[in-house]
């Protein structure tokens, strides 16, 4: 009985589907099903925009709101007041791997946060530039963190940047289709996988790049030891778990990533592979 019903409501969902989509391809179609189908909540985003050295109309703000309305996505733009800087210049170019904060905006980011201490640590903050010296620059910020620099502009091209870097915030990757969302030049579409993809990724909020605040003792490589048995599963001791992963040296992943050194090989793959390990 509950099988059909089961049925019965897919079929349904999928009939709406067809009628309110019959332009999707036959994936799209059915990554729509499954987004209805997890009856997802309407998730409210905040993200406040910090003018810097210039002024800034408002009205871009009430677009800002449905970029991604349709992953059920409401993101709630503020913006406060202009931060005047002590030297009104162009930016220099960002690192070109996308992954660390230049140290002109790590020195922006926190004397900014260090004047406004009471921030809300669950929100996405962009500062709004005057721009970067290379002119072809609209916007700079690190997947998955919430922190970005944009060029302030009263053209599309900023609303398209601050798309992009919205995703990429959620967690997209960008798209060689010029008519995706995710396009870091055109496109303003998102499909219904990439909602899929915005609504199981945890936001952390993070206004700090992976190279940040690194724990280590006394500086030194982190590499892990461990016991394995015929089948590759790490063996762990039932009684004391903690001496099973032997760690003479603590860092982090980068460090040892930019040691070159033949002592060594990195043994990470199989261990992360395998998240389930057997007791002995």
């Amino acid at each position: 009985m509950l099988s059909a019903v089961i049925k019965r409501t897919a079929a349904l969902l999928f009939f709406v589907v067809l009628i309110q989509f019959p332009s999707l391809s036959q994936t799209e179609k059915e990554d729509s099903l499954l987004f209805i189908s997890n009856n997802f909540q309407e998730k409210n985003i905040t993200v406040y925009f910090i003018p810097v050295n210039i002024k800034v109309k408002k009205d871009f703000l009430e677009s800002v709101k449905s970029l991604y309305a349709k992953s059920k996505i409401n993101f709630y733009p503020f913006l406060l007041p202009k931060y005047q800087t002590e030297k009104d210049e162009l930016w220099s170019n960002p690192p070109l791997d996308s992954l660390r904060y230049s140290k002109q905006m790590k020195v922006l980011r926190d004397k900014y946060f260090k004047s406004f201490p009471s921030k809300d640590p669950n929100a996405i903050y962009y500062f709004l530039i005057k721009g970067f010296t290379n002119e072809d620059i609209h916007a700079y910020s690190i997947p998955t963190k919430a922190l970005g620099f944009i060029k302030y502009n009263e053209d599309s091209t900023f609303l398209k940047s601050l798309a992009f870097h919205l995703g990429s915030t959620l967690g997209l990757e960008a798209s060689s289709d010029s008519s995706n969302i995710m396009h870091p030049i055109f496109g303003n579409q998102l499909t219904w996988k990439q909602c899929l993809q915005i609504r199981s990724f945890p936001i952390s909020y993070s206004l700090y790049d992976d190279y940040e605040f690194v724990r280590t003792n006394n500086g030194l490589n982190a590499y892990y030891f461990w016991n394995e048995d015929k089948d590759g599963w790490i063996e762990i001791d039932s009684t004391n778990p903690l001496k099973s992963i032997i760690r003479p040296l603590n860092a982090t992943v980068y460090c040892i990533m930019s040691r070159l050194t033949t002592c060594f090989s990195i043994r990470f793959s199989k261990f992360i592979q395998k998240q389930f390990v057997r007791c002995t």
